[in-house]
């Protein structure tokens, strides 16, 4: 999409663009964004946000919840940490255990 913004050639038309919007496509995912639905996911088979940091079926995600946590600290702490205000919100919304 980046691409006919800026008028550049792209293997996608205006109409496809169109069409990916109505249904609500995520255009800029970030990583973080990927491993929050991730743990949605996961919550949506456990019944809650506790992954196993050597979770075997996605051990990236038992990292990335431990990383959350440690990151928390950090901000708790007073000390800088990508974690910001709205994430922790994000993540705090959907019971996850700091």
């Amino acid at each position: 999409m980046a691409l006919l913004e800026n008028g550049k050639g792209s293997h996608l038309t205006k109409t496809m663009v169109e069409k990916l919007n109505d249904i609500g496509f995520k255009w800029k995912m970030n990583q973080w964004d990927t491993k929050f639905e991730m743990l949605l996911e996961f919550q949506d088979e456990h019944g809650h946000c506790a992954v196993p940091i050597k979770y075997s079926a996605n051990p990236s995600l038992g990292k990335w919840v431990s990383n959350q946590r440690f990151h928390y600290k950090l901000r708790k702490e007073g000390k800088a940490s990508p974690l910001t205000d709205d994430r922790i919100a994000k993540l705090t919304s959907v019971g996850f255990k700091w």
